[in-house]
């Protein structure tokens, strides 16, 4: 649930009128599904192409994730808001980041999503909400949003942004989807269902040093690997650990070591491996 942008604000009513879980027609579901599969590779290619996770990548997980990818795109709903008109691409883009996330889960994690609302920039969200000292502010700026049993709003032009090789530190779509993998059990706590493949006791411990830690530099002004609006709370701050581990896993894995392995055993991947692999090919 990202924060406030600098972008042009537009308004907020149609996600109020899309607070609902989509009606489910079979016929609707298998004409996205095959339109999704008519997809060639190469279009998936050239909207990732530029993305630094996706040069790391094996041929065989490219592969893999554009599958997910393509079963993503095919479960959501994708609606333009804010007079934005969506296209192939737009939806491509999408799906693919959201499919790295559960390249070691597997797309079931995230089959619970029904809609994604796409709006050109930054969006005004009109419904009070709690910022912190029990101040209850209405009217806030944001970038995303996760809803439990409901949609996720993204602004495009960041989805965008992501896309580039110059930006690692945010990623809208992981920052949101890593929200839907913690809202699985119902809890936005910062604890997604771990399965067993981390030990609840480790989850928190680990995660809570991690998050102390921040909020201890983010009230001194310090800037470290993790964003300081991971502070905000521990569901903000699996999302901001999600964004480091994906985008700049060497420098979360050089500082903070613990919470990069607890990551690594949480998702079933090894970006910073990924990422020093193709610096030794490059190399040679």
């Amino acid at each position: 649930m990202q924060g406030a942008a600098r972008d042009p604000l537009v308004d907020w009513r149609p996600l109020a009128q899309s607070q609902r879980m989509s009606w489910w027609k079979p016929w609707t579901w298998w004409r996205r599904a095959d339109a999704a599969r008519s997809v060639p590779f190469a279009r998936w290619e050239a909207v990732c192409r530029r993305a630094p996770w996706w040069r790391e990548l094996s041929s065989a997980e490219r592969a893999r994730l554009v599958a997910y990818a393509t079963e993503l795109r095919a479960a959501w709903t994708f609606t333009g808001c804010g007079g934005l008109a969506l296209d192939e691409a737009n939806e491509l883009a999408i799906a693919a980041q959201a499919a790295l996330l559960v390249l070691g889960l597997g797309p079931r994690a995230l089959l619970h999503v029904s809609e994604v609302l796409v709006y050109p920039s930054a969006v005004v969200n009109p419904l009070p909400r709690a910022t912190g000292g029990g101040v209850i502010s209405e009217g806030l700026a944001v970038l995303g949003e996760a809803w439990h049993r409901g949609p996720v709003v993204l602004a495009w032009d960041a989805v965008a942004l992501a896309l580039d090789a110059s930006e690692d530190r945010h990623n809208l779509v992981w920052h949101e989807f890593a929200h839907q993998l913690d809202l699985r059990d119902g809890a936005a706590d910062g604890r997604p269902p771990l399965e067993q493949r981390v030990s609840q006791q480790r989850w928190y411990e680990v995660l809570k040093a991690a998050y102390d830690a921040l909020v201890a530099a983010d009230a001194r002004g310090r800037v470290t690997v993790l964003d300081g609006y991971g502070a905000t709370n521990p569901a903000e701050f699996f999302a901001v650990a999600t964004e480091a581990f994906f985008g700049r896993p060497l420098e979360l894995e050089r500082t903070r070591p613990e919470l990069y392995r607890t990551l690594a055993d949480y998702y079933l991947q090894d970006p910073a491996a990924r990422e020093r692999a193709r610096e030794t090919a490059m190399r040679l």
